[in-house]
């Protein structure tokens, strides 16, 4: 028996609601060891190395010619949360018979200060359809025929990781030209999330 257990914390703790809690918590359980273990063997088990999993995080549709915000929750709170990495975004524009070049581009804004803002070059006309997706490490390109995609490059290549020390993160969208009859539709997020002691 580790100096600092007894066989009765140890038992105890392993028998409580949620054993697996006070185990990846990292806390002591009922011994001098600083995380859980299998039998008498010590097993170090850093958070990073529990694998995240991927999640489709879904915005709202909003009314015709308004922009679309996505604001992440749970943010500010002291002591831990989930670490979301985007890793794509997604959402169509419908543009209206309205004349008019549309521009859209996505603004990130973390504690109230905008942190970057990835625009398409390429216009998007009157009474069309298109489907714009961002990713890390694409080239910008507009594909042709019934469905069109935009894709557009995002982060520098690399996915944008969000956790608890921001007090607020918001996406947006923010449209040069939009017209009161463009309709934003299916803004979704497709992310990583991991467990974050931050």
């Amino acid at each position: 028996m580790p100096v600092g257990g007894s066989q009765y914390a140890c038992a105890n703790a392993l028998q409580s609601p949620l054993p697996g809690a006070l185990i990846l918590d990292g806390a002591p359980l009922g011994s001098s060891y600083e995380g859980g273990f299998t039998g008498t063997s010590y097993i170090p088990t850093s958070p990073w190395s529990i694998p995240g999993f991927s999640a489709l995080l879904n915005g709202n549709t909003p009314s015709a010619g308004a922009e679309e915000v996505y604001t992440f929750s749970g943010l500010g709170s002291s002591g831990g949360g989930a670490r979301t990495c985007i890793q794509s975004i997604q959402f169509g524009l419908t543009t209206s018979a309205t004349a008019a070049n549309r521009l859209p581009a996505i603004e990130l804004i973390a504690s109230g200060v905008v942190i970057g803002v990835y625009s398409a070059t390429t216009a998007q006309t009157a009474s069309t359809t298109q489907t714009y997706v961002l990713e890390p490490g694409t080239v910008e390109q507009v594909t042709t025929g019934s469905t069109i995609f935009h894709l557009m490059p995002f982060n520098n290549g690399q996915p944008f990781c969000i956790n608890s020390g921001f007090t607020s993160f918001t996406i947006n969208s923010l449209t040069a030209g939009l017209q009161s009859g463009d309709q934003y539709t299916g803004f979704h997020l497709f992310a990583q999330i991991q467990q974050d002691n931050n």
